[in-house]
């Protein structure tokens, strides 16, 4: 039987035999095979996707083939000649990495579990490649930018690799993907400031691994939650306290799964003690997500019995009762935001909302004006101003 090591070393000695500089045996080599035999080994027998930008001289497509028994392989390129390397499970796409519209179709046809971007190294096809294709990787895949040396200074200190490969991008490529590898060190999954591409991969980004001058970047997998639910009813059966209930529950709600278990949980629990904000917290917002909106505001309620100093749950109190359409409730949560805390511009903007419609035009200019001071630049807060002036 092989050990761990021999294994480890199978993928690099055949990259080597095939000549591709993914090895670690040239001069010039990367030596990321290695670190792939590690990465890709799960997938060995399997039948995935695999799509490599770039094929040059069409090695490394031949050692995927070698490695992966069952996987299709897909190169794309933008020189018509590497059509010569497709056999068998080997596809030749050509086109260029910087069309999304080329790349979707592609991944359209082919989903891939694996991609490789090892094409032009420049900044701006790598961003929009990777763009492209991450949200089309499948849930647990990898996608590894390769060769990013490329984009730093030569010996002289200076940025010539950078200016060299920098395209269309305004952005150091390490400084775009410093983002991602920033906020999962900071455990950072749905940033407010963030949105459109770059809030879909804080939140699907799972992990980021370096290696030589390559990152790998793996994506959120499916979690099968049917098995993990086995798991907890089987230790509730055998070991049934009220903490086993409550953290079963609060699995349940984080995960948004097994929502009416997660109610029947939290209300065992809450029967011990009626005051667990924690339980109480957790009810809310499972019951606000089955749309039982006059359950979960006597939840919310509950807790702010218990503690009404709890900002998010004022926040929460109010939004509940927006969706109930008591605007009347709606409005007395906002005024005890305000009284406790300092509010955001958005509570005054509702607040003007809901006086106005309740007719109480002064108290609606005031709150404009509060809002129009907290963000001076939203020309929408300075016209609300203007219009309610004119009718006081």
């Amino acid at each position: 039987m092989r050990g761990r090591e021999d294994a480890l070393s199978e993928l690099d000695v055949m990259g080597a035999l095939l000549g591709t500089d993914k090895c670690s045996a040239f001069e010039s080599s990367w030596d990321y095979l290695q670190h792939y035999e590690e990465l890709f080994s799960k997938w060995k027998n399997n039948d995935i996707n695999l799509i490599e930008i770039g094929v040059e001289s069409g090695a490394s497509l031949k050692l995927w083939n070698w490695y992966f028994e069952k996987a299709t392989i897909v190169g794309v390129d933008i020189n018509p000649d590497c059509r010569r390397f497709a056999e068998g499970r080997v596809n030749i796409k050509i086109g260029s990495q910087e069309d999304p519209s080329f790349l979707q179709e592609i991944a359209n046809s082919y989903p891939p579990t694996v991609v490789i971007d090892d094409g032009s190294h420049i900044a701006h096809h790598m961003i929009t490649s990777f763009e492209t294709l991450f949200p089309r990787l499948l849930p647990g895949g990898i996608y590894i930018l390769e060769d990013l040396a490329f984009h730093f200074e030569d010996g002289g200190g200076q940025w010539q690799g950078f200016k060299a490969h920098q395209g269309l991008s305004d952005t150091h490529i390490y400084e775009y993907l410093g983002r991602f590898i920033r906020a999962r060190a900071a455990n950072l999954k749905t940033p407010k400031t963030s949105w459109g591409f770059s809030r879909y991969a804080f939140e699907h980004i799972d992990s980021v691994l370096t290696f030589g001058s390559a990152i790998a970047i793996r994506k959120t997998a499916a979690r099968d939650h049917a098995r993990d639910v086995e798991v907890f009813e089987r230790e509730l059966k055998q070991h049934g306290t009220g903490l086993i209930r409550e953290r079963y529950a609060h699995y349940l709600v984080r995960h948004d799964v097994y929502r009416d278990r997660a109610v029947e949980l939290l209300t065992e629990v809450l029967r011990s003690n009626t005051n667990n904000i924690s339980a109480l917290a957790d009810l809310f917002h499972v019951l606000d997500r089955l749309s039982r909106f006059d359950e979960a505001a006597e939840a919310v309620a509950a807790i702010l019995r218990v503690d009404p100093s709890i900002t998010w749950a004022w926040h929460g109190f109010a939004e509940i009762q927006r969706k109930r359409k008591r605007s009347d409730l709606e409005l007395q949560a906002l005024e005890r935001l305000v009284e406790i805390t300092q509010a955001s511009h958005d509570v005054y903007w509702r607040l003007s909302r809901l006086h106005e419609n309740a007719g109480n035009v002064p108290a609606a200019l005031i709150a404009a004006r509060k809002a129009s001071e907290i963000n001076p630049n939203n020309s929408e807060f300075a016209r609300r101003v203007t219009s309610l002036e004119a009718r006081s």
